[in-house]
C-alpha cells in the first residue's frame, strides 16, 4: 500500500508540473490550427479533418464537411484540406474546393494564417496581462526549516520582512532581487514577527551558480532556507490509516480542527500536539464534512493519523 501511495504522490507531482505546460501547448496548437482552418474556409477550401493531436481518434464530431477530433498523441495537430494530393484526379466542381487549385495568394494566406493567429493570441495575452496585472507575494516568510541557514540566522516562519539594509521592502520579489544581487555580502534585515514585535538580524549571503539557465548572471546571492512558500491544508491521506478509515481522502481541504481555523500546516501541527482526540471539519467537492479521530494517546504529529500535506501555496 505504501508503494502504491508513493507512486500516486509521484504521479500527482508530475501532473502539476507538466499539466500547465500541456494545457498551454494545447491552446497554442488549437489557435494555430484554427488560423489555417478559418483561412481555408474563407478561400473556399473544403476542410476534411480538424484534429488536436495525432494518432487514433479519442473524440469525434462531424459538422458539415469537417470531422473535428481529439487524437491520442498530444504532440501537435493538423488540418487536412481537400485536394492536397497532386496525384488525385478531381472533377471540375471538386477543383473549386481543392487546396492545390487555389491561387498562389490564397495558398499563402492559408499557410501563414496559423503563425499569424499565434502572434495575435500572444499580443492579446500580453495586453490582458497588462490590464489584469500579475500577483506579487507580500514579504512574508513561509516555512523556514530548522536545519537551514535562514533559521540559524534567526528567521522564523510567519515573519514579515520590513527592510533590508534600511531599504523598505513590500514584496517578496524585492527581497529575492536584493539577495540575488548581494553575492556573498552581509545583509541586515528588519522584521516583524507574528507577535508584532520588531527584530533585527544580519546574515551572510552565499554565492551560488545561477540555477536559471536563462539568467544573465552566472552567480547569484542565496540564503539557504529562505522562502515565501508555506504548506497549505490540502491533504494527502495514507491508505488504511486512521484518517482514511474515518472518511478523509487525498485532496480534501481541512477547514477547522476542534473548532479552530488554520491557514498553514505548520500552525495545525503545533495545535494538535499533546491532544488525544481531534475533530476535523473538511471540504470535498464543495461539501463540508466532519470526522473525529482518536488515537488514545497524545499526538506528536498529523502523520500519526495518516495525514500528509499535499500542496504548497
Amino acid at each position: 500500500m505504501e508503494i502504491l501511495f508513493s507512486s500516486f504522490q509521484l504521479l500527482q507531482k508530475a501532473f502539476f508540473a507538466i499539466g500547465p505546460f500541456a494545457l498551454l501547448l494545447g491552446i497554442l496548437i488549437f489557435i494555430h490550427e484554427l488560423g489555417h482552418f478559418i483561412a481555408a474556409r474563407f478561400c473556399g477550401v473544403k476542410v476534411e479533418v480538424f484534429s488536436l493531436g495525432f494518432g487514433p481518434k479519442i473524440l469525434k464530431y462531424k459538422k458539415g464537411d469537417t470531422l473535428f477530433c481529439l487524437s491520442l498523441l498530444p504532440l501537435g495537430g493538423y488540418v487536412k484540406m481537400f485536394g492536397s494530393n497532386p496525384l488525385e484526379e478531381l472533377s471540375k466542381e471538386e477543383k473549386t474546393k481543392a487546396f492545390l487549385y487555389k491561387k498562389i495568394p490564397q495558398k499563402w494566406l492559408i499557410a501563414f494564417a496559423g503563425p499569424f493567429m499565434n502572434l495575435i493570441f500572444t499580443l492579446f495575452a500580453f495586453f490582458l496581462l497588462s490590464k489584469i496585472g500579475t500577483p506579487s507575494l507580500p514579504a512574508h516568510l513561509g516555512d523556514i526549516q530548522k536545519e537551514s541557514q535562514a533559521y540559524q540566522a534567526g528567521f522564523r516562519s510567519g515573519d514579515t520582512v520590513l527592510s533590508i539594509n534600511e531599504k523598505r521592502i513590500s514584496y517578496y520579489e524585492e527581497l529575492s532581487q536584493i539577495v540575488e544581487n548581494a553575492g556573498d555580502e552581509e545583509l541586515f534585515f528588519k522584521l516583524r514577527n507574528k507577535e508584532d514585535s520588531i527584530k533585527e538580524l544580519s546574515v551572510q549571503a552565499q554565492r551560488i551558480r545561477n540555477p536559471n539557465p536563462l539568467g544573465w548572471k552566472r552567480e547569484i546571492g542565496f540564503i539557504e532556507g529562505l522562502t515565501a512558500l508555506s504548506v497549505g491544508l490540502r491533504i494527502g491521506v495514507v491508505p488504511e490509516s486512521l484518517a482514511y478509515k474515518k472518511g478523509l481522502r487525498t485532496f480534501d481541504e481541512i477547514l477547522q480542527v476542534n473548532g479552530v481555523s488554520f491557514r498553514y500546516w505548520r500552525d495545525l501541527e503545533n495545535f494538535i500536539k499533546n491532544k488525544k482526540t481531534v475533530e476535523i471539519a473538511f471540504k470535498r467537492d464543495s461539501k463540508e464534512k466532519t470526522a473525529v479521530l482518536s488515537t488514545g494517546k497524545k499526538l506528536i504529529s498529523l502523520a500519526e493519523l495518516g495525514l500528509e500535506p499535499s500542496f504548497l501555496y
